[in-house]
């Protein structure tokens, strides 16, 4: 299972992440799966129909300003 793959990479990293940049896995969001769009038309069916608000754009901020490390793992060339 990819999550438990993810689960023993971030604890084969986290005495290396420690020591070289002083930071410790706390915690991690939830998975995330990018899957690309068949072809133009669909993409299109999935645009944003509006700007982001401020709070959206704080809570992304806010995210982002937390994280250290990322770590991603691509499943495949459609995917």
């Amino acid at each position: 299972e990819e999550d438990t793959r993810l689960t023993r990479l971030g604890d084969s990293i986290s005495s290396v992440l420690r020591k070289e940049l002083g930071s410790r896995i706390t915690g991690r969001t939830n998975l995330m799966v990018r899957q690309t769009f068949e072809n133009q038309q669909e993409e299109a069916s999935y645009q944003a129909t509006q700007e982001p608000g401020s709070a959206e754009r704080e809570t992304f901020i806010s995210l982002v300003k937390r994280r250290r490390v990322c770590m991603m793992h691509f499943l495949g060339p459609k995917t």
